[in-house]
């Protein structure tokens, strides 16, 4: 057994779901939700959530007001992909593609911090 090797951190997310653009949750065993990430607004967020894209189990990212009105609500086509935030975003989640799980990430670009990645990611 490897002592060094580490496991992506999965906390909060919810294993074989994906999301419609309406933030409803589909069943997808190819894919998983990330909890809510909250932010302050305003933010750029950069994501990889997939290896190759994949039409049939898409990645979504979903942010919300302070009223959970989503104000974004995007198909993620491209690795990586940058989002900004409109000031009144207040959380975001966004769907990866599982079997990718270890190499994807969510950074907040303005504040050069990775919110979450996975084990792979330096």
């Amino acid at each position: 057994m490897m002592g060094d090797v580490k496991e992506t951190d999965l906390t909060g997310w919810t294993l074989g779901k994906g999301l419609t653009t309406a933030n409803y949750y589909t069943t997808d065993e190819l894919l998983c939700v990330s909890p809510y990430y909250d932010v302050a607004g305003g933010e750029e967020i950069e994501v990889v959530v997939f290896n190759t894209y994949d039409n049939d189990h898409q990645c979504k990212f979903i942010g919300l007001n302070s009223n959970n009105g989503r104000n974004v609500s995007r198909t993620i086509s491209t690795k990586p992909v940058i989002i900004a935030l409109g000031s009144d975003t207040v959380r975001f989640r966004a769907v990866c593609m599982l079997a990718y799980i270890d190499n994807c990430y969510i950074k907040d670009l303005t504040n050069n911090v990775f919110l979450w990645k996975g084990k792979n990611v330096k």
